[in-house]
């Protein structure tokens, strides 16, 4: 069964890769985005604080995950590294069309974002979500979505101008349009223009956490790239020549419920390395903002791939924080395993190829 495409009702749980590309950008930004040479595989593992024994075991083909420092009490973070046969320009193109997006099991359906609101047409919370429905038809702001008090307000508004739509259709005709209004405030402002939302009482910023994972000083990885950086973390006023980026609609199943995201991805890299970030920088319930960055380097048989992944969960204290993070910290590492095993079972002929090879 394949990965639902944009346009398609309902989600489809992904066995093959569907047509998400952002035509033209891989002859584009085939450059790459440094003057100055990658740091070497040692380098990038010794930073992470993989020890030897974990070494050893990526030598042997194994996965290994390891948990970062954390900035707050809400912060998770781990890293998960891997050696793949693939070669370092394939994982770039990849990211470049998005592909690599389609190709995470933990996404249900992917979808490009460039055409604006046609990009969502045929979205919608289908039968089997009439509860998901149920629930946001129902939040006033601090329930279950990450709502603005703006868009709680909208919500209640159009449910009461009602127009003749069945409930589901309408609760997702409704939630579209927040999803539109936020990825055109972020294209036009960046991190500055994320609403905020009240949860459990208190006022959470995604944007916060996010601005402090796009500097080297918090994420150390950045640091070796300065341009890709800068790209990241001024976004949308610090274009860098060869930094590339692409914005994305996901859904992702979390804790049974469907959870509609909007993502960023910024993609960097060439022959000798390929980078890019993942930001969710709207996220439709459970926590309130991911970002990961991902590197390849050229390797024997193929390329050493390095993730670091923070996420930003909703505010607990004491015991219960310590709880949820251990859980957290447990659920982040087996996705990204997850993620990397999926990597490696891809056929080597779903895998783009670069010019003159």
């Amino acid at each position: 069964m394949r990965k639902q495409r944009p346009g398609e009702a309902g989600a489809q749980r992904p066995s093959a890769v569907a047509a998400v590309v952002m035509l033209g950008l891989a002859c584009a930004f085939a450059a790459g985005a440094r003057a100055a040479p990658p740091p070497s595989p040692d380098e990038v593992l010794s930073l992470l604080g993989f020890t030897a024994e974990e070494r050893e075991a990526l030598r042997r083909g194994e996965i290994v995950a390891r948990d970062q420092a954390i900035l707050r009490e809400d912060h998770i973070s781990a890293a998960v590294a891997m050696h793949l046969a693939v070669p370092v320009e394939a994982l770039h193109l990849d990211a470049l069309t998005g592909r690599n997006l389609v190709r995470d099991p933990n996404i249900a359906a992917v979808g490009s974002l460039r055409d604006g609101a046609a990009a969502w047409q045929g979205q919608a919370f289908g039968a089997e979500e009439a509860e998901e429905a149920r629930r946001l038809r129902e939040d006033r702001g601090g329930g279950d979505f990450n709502l603005s008090a703006a868009e709680a307000a909208a919500i209640e508004a159009g449910l009461e101008a009602g127009g003749g739509a069945g409930p589901e259709a309408l609760a997702s005709a409704l939630y579209r349009e927040i999803l539109l209004a936020r990825q055109a405030a972020y294209r036009a402002e960046g991190l500055g223009a994320i609403a905020p939302y009240r949860r459990n009482g208190a006022t959470l910023r995604p944007n916060t956490g996010l601005a402090a994972v796009s500097t080297p000083k918090n994420f150390a990885l950045l640091g070796y790239f300065p341009d890709f950086t800068a790209a990241l973390a001024g976004f949308p006023r610090a274009e860098r020549p060869g930094v590339a980026h692409g914005h994305y609609w996901i859904k992702r199943e979390i804790g049974g419920r469907p959870n509609y995201i909007l993502v960023h991805q910024v993609v960097a890299g060439g022959a000798d390395h390929a980078i890019f970030a993942m930001r969710e920088y709207y996220v439709g319930h459970t926590y309130e903002a991911l970002q990961f960055v991902m590197l390849a380097l050229p390797a024997e048989g193929g390329s050493l791939l390095v993730l670091v992944t923070s996420t930003f969960a909703d505010k607990a204290t004491g015991f219960f924080n310590d709880l949820a993070r251990w859980f957290g910290q447990r659920r982040m590492r087996d996705d990204l395993r997850n993620h990397f095993e999926a990597l490696k079972a891809e056929p080597a002929e779903s895998w783009p190829v670069a010019e003159g090879r």
